[in-house]
């Protein structure tokens, strides 16, 4: 066990990366203080100065994880609404990408049981932000023309997000199964219009 001490701010994010490797690689239930502070390199005791339970620790583990899924949704409304939901996409993959551990926090029963409300919530807060930011992005598209308009904006999110999510836990569960289409491609033509509107004349 090291006994160096670290400034508060630096042991917390390195006891939260600990505690998402664990998480992705053997489960909430081998998420235990025994197993992190042997992960970290401490004794339970310092663990304990930063973090009070087990529960606060899958707290601020879901409050970081729902504070990187808030950062991808910038405004782009002045953007095209193919353009604005194709960055939508990509920074939210390129996010998936550098905390696997995203995905599982969303989309896992295990995970959710465990959390306390607390966390619980502000994971859900951000799926709401979420749904509500691609909902506005096709609404606007179908406003635009952009967007097929058979399917309401709520739905199309759904589908989008559903997708997304798939995605996502592939690259957790069956990285060698993702598919080389980027899965922009895909949701962009299932949302393109089933026909093109005649230009309105002058």
């Amino acid at each position: 066990m090291t006994s160096s001490r670290k400034p508060t701010a630096e042991r917390q994010e390195e006891i939260l990366d600990a505690a998402a490797r664990i998480l992705a690689r053997d489960g909430v239930a081998s998420l235990t203080i025994a197993t992190l502070a042997k992960e970290v390199g401490v004794t339970t005791g310092a663990l304990f100065r930063h973090f009070d339970t087990r529960d606060a620790i899958l707290v601020a583990l879901a409050e970081r994880t729902a504070e990187q899924l808030r950062a991808d949704l910038v405004e782009t409304k002045h953007e095209e609404p193919s353009a604005a939901l194709r960055a939508f996409i990509a920074a939210r993959m390129g996010t998936v990408t550098k905390s696997p551990t995203a995905p599982l926090m969303v989309l896992s029963p295990d995970v959710h049981l465990a959390l306390p409300p607390k966390g619980r919530e502000a994971l859900a807060a951000t799926v709401r932000e979420t749904f509500e930011h691609v909902a506005k992005i096709v609404a606007r598209g179908q406003s635009e023309g952009a967007f097929r308009e058979d399917i309401s904006p709520q739905s199309a999110a759904g589908v989008v997000l559903g997708a997304m999510a798939l995605r996502a836990l592939q690259r957790v569960v069956a990285p060698r199964a993702l598919a080389t289409e980027h899965p922009a491609d895909a949701l962009l033509t299932l949302l393109s219009p089933l026909t093109k509107k005649a230009p309105k004349s002058s």
